[in-house]
């Protein structure tokens, strides 16, 4: 850090209201300021050497890219795993999001898309966001689509304000037992309408619990704010297992205890307090980005359109080693969801193997489906990294990487190869069957490169005769090829899929696709409108991106 200069340009105006605020909170502007560089850091990369590619081709030889996945330490055992709002809610098996973030900045440029199709807690779409690049992130759990969608939030000052009402409003109503009965007794019969249908409810739930839930859930459906809504809901998420008798989040057994009137709302409104305040240091980088979260079942539905990512990063589910469904079997309930249904349908659920006395052969098959889609999602000469650990079944070992990179080459990915990864023993998950893991793989895979004929889109307004002169010339020169032809106004240019960087450089084009290349607009078609192939406009921009 010694040798990191980072200059801040503020106002008069924003220093005195950063430190009045600041004064309010008791912090010095000081240890703000090293608070600050210490979250930014594994993000930034401050003060240390940028591994980051700088051109697409740079991808286009595997064993380069190979070598150097593997010079990097994928340990992390020092990392702080839990920055920004990366521990928001808590999900069993995640990976740490140093991975993701370094395979994102190793593996593609700013502004492309990048996919997490096992998408978890939306660990590698916040890490997307943050580096600059444009996210999917899809599983078969709804709870994984809540928890990415808040933890990708960008609260607005009318949404602090809210939740700050919310919060502070529990809290006060949480301070007399009395005022709670007697609240909770006013809004019986609503509230009545939010408790749901739980087998065995007072097994797991105090009754002074379960009136206190269903009342969270009512307020939180009254929130003004769709953003303080699903900020409130993951919250809310998060406490039902601590506030329940389930033992702990890696133990399913009832452990009856007496509950105080207020408690729920108690710990609701310290978690919301916590939850809001990350999110509103986050807003400040995040700045409106969004992630796109999708829940279903990726054996069975494409996803994402064919040919239109640029980078798959994923850690799926292990063979045989977690119920996702079991773990936040009551989160689920509470939210309105049935846990029973994908229980059914887990790819690798330890309970699901059992009942149905399947093996590892379940479970590639299962995965080659996946990878079909995966495959067809991904651009050419892209790259696919997998993040796996072993398997055991019946008291045998396999080998969970290699079998999954068999599976994937059948189907039509190149295999790069494999990178051992050691799990320190303070990260190992806090699921029993995938504890015993000692180490983690990453399964590198590639789509074969193929050259295509691309079309390059000319502006949506009439060019002067001069411009059409310069597209050309510049077509030429930045690209490296003899322009022949003019089909109105598109022109096109034989390429590789590892070569459109370049094309997003050019002035006087505004898009460019191929028949195996999902359509892209170039950066000067997103500084004049956004998107140039679905906002037409007769009017030039003066603005030039290059």
């Amino acid at each position: 850090m010694a040798n990191t200069r980072i200059t801040i340009e503020t106002s008069t105006t924003q220093k005195e209201a950063l430190d009045y605020a600041l004064q309010k909170r008791g912090i010095t502007l000081t240890d703000w300021f090293n608070t600050k560089v210490a979250e930014l850091a594994p993000v930034y990369n401050i003060g240390t050497t940028s591994d980051s590619i700088q051109t697409l081709e740079e991808l286009a030889d595997s064993k380069v890219v190979l070598r150097q996945i593997k010079l990097q330490d994928w340990a992390f055992t020092d990392a702080d795993t839990t920055y920004f709002s990366h521990n928001i809610h808590p999900y069993p098996a995640k990976f740490i999001p140093q991975i993701p973030n370094t395979l994102i900045r190793m593996l593609s440029l700013k502004g492309e898309r990048i996919w997490d199709p096992f998408g978890g807690s939306g660990t590698t779409a916040l890490e997307a966001l943050l580096l600059g690049r444009q996210a999917v992130s899809s599983d078969i759990h709804p709870i994984a689509t809540l928890v990415g969608q808040a933890k990708t939030t960008t609260l607005t000052q009318e949404d602090e304000i809210i939740l700050t009402d919310f919060f502070e409003s529990l809290e006060v109503l949480a301070q007399n037992s009395t005022g709670v009965a007697q609240t909770l007794t006013r809004h019986k019969q609503v509230i009545s309408h939010y408790i749901p249908s739980i087998p065995n409810l007072l097994k797991w739930f105090h009754p002074h619990t379960i009136t206190e839930l269903a009342y969270l859930r009512w307020r939180i459906q009254n929130l003004e704010s769709e953003n303080c809504k699903l900020l409130a809901n993951t919250v809310l998420s998060k406490i039902i297992v601590k506030i329940s008798y389930q033992d702990s989040e890696t133990r399913y057994t009832s452990k009856p205890r007496e509950v105080e009137r207020g408690d729920t709302l108690r710990m609701f409104a310290n978690n919301l307090s916590h939850a809001k305040n990350k999110m509103a240091n986050l807003s400040t980088l995040l700045k409106f980005r969004k992630a796109e979260f999708i829940t279903s079942d990726l054996r069975e539905n494409a996803i994402v359109d064919p040919n239109s990512v640029d980078l798959i990063v994923t850690s799926p589910p292990y063979p045989n080693a977690t119920d996702y469904h079991l773990y936040h079997r009551f989160r689920l309930f509470w939210l309105g969801y049935d846990p029973r249904p994908l229980g059914k349908k887990e790819i690798g659920s330890h309970l699901r193997h059992q009942k149905e006395n399947t093996g590892i052969e379940n479970y590639l098959e299962e995965m080659s489906s996946c990878l079909t889609h995966m495959l067809a999602g991904l651009r050419a000469g892209r790259y696919a990294i997998l993040v796996l650990g072993d398997a055991k079944f019946k008291g045998e070992d396999y080998q969970t990487a290699e079998l999954v990179g068999e599976a994937a080459q059948n189907v039509g990915f190149e295999f790069v190869g494999i990178v051992q990864r050691q799990v320190h023993s303070t990260k190992r998950s806090f699921i029993s069957p995938a504890r015993r893991l000692r180490g983690e793989k990453l399964l590198i895979l590639q789509k074969p490169l193929q050259k295509a004929s691309f079309h390059l889109q000319p502006p949506p307004y009439k060019l002067w005769p001069y411009e059409e002169q310069l597209r050309k010339k510049e077509i030429e020169i930045v690209l490296k090829v003899e322009v022949n032809g003019n089909t109105n106004g598109i022109l096109p240019v034989g390429m590789t899929p590892l070569e459109v960087d370049k094309l997003k450089r050019l002035t006087f084009t505004h898009g460019f696709w191929a028949e195996n290349y999902y359509q892209e607009s170039t950066w000067q078609a997103v500084l004049e409108n956004g998107d140039a192939f679905s906002v037409q406009t007769n009017r030039k921009d003066p603005k030039y991106a290059t």
